[in-house]
């Protein structure tokens, strides 16, 4: 998710004025501002200019905004760059909520736990090409290990190898 908000404005006016893209009227606008904080749970930052919060404040900003115009399909492409674990936790908690409620999620990620917990379908590609198309479960019981064992094996590489301190 590309960070694109106004840092003029504060978290509820960068909401507003991008709702007034689809001509959404301002008060429903509002209405639908107040839930989307609520959703990511940045209510209480309503107020703040945007260059005060956090680098996983503004991607959940980033997501309440992209959701301001009630999308059936909705196109991430790595969503939790950067993100610190408990940050990272909130916007795939969101996303789940999302799927749950009847929104497609498309998205990319190199993380493969994130693929792991959030798709119901994944690709592998390596070298831009699609290795295979499956489910997760699929894809790990077939080949063992988690997905990202999986995307190894399946792109020909080896595990880095660790030296564990004794």
């Amino acid at each position: 998710m590309t960070n694109n908000l106004d840092p003029d404005f504060t978290v509820l006016e960068n909401l507003i004025v991008y709702a007034r893209y689809f001509d959404i009227r301002k008060k429903e606008a509002s209405r639908r501002a107040s839930e989307l904080l609520d959703f990511v749970e940045l209510t209480e930052k309503a107020g703040v200019n945007i260059k005060e919060l956090s680098g996983g404040m503004q991607r959940r900003l980033v997501l309440a905004r992209s959701l301001m115009n009630n999308p059936e399909l909705l196109i991430l492409d790595e969503p939790t760059t950067g993100l610190d674990p408990h940050s990272r936790r909130s916007v795939w908690d969101s996303l789940n909520q999302l799927k749950f409620n009847g929104t497609t999620l498309i998205l990319t990620t190199h993380y493969m736990e994130e693929a792991e917990k959030l798709c119901d379908r994944v690709a592998i590609m390596s070298s831009g090409k699609i290795i295979t198309t499956d489910t997760p479960q699929n894809l790990m019981q077939m080949h063992g290990g988690n997905l990202e064992h999986v995307y190894l094996k399946l792109a020909g590489r080896e595990l880095a190898a660790y030296e564990e301190d004794d």
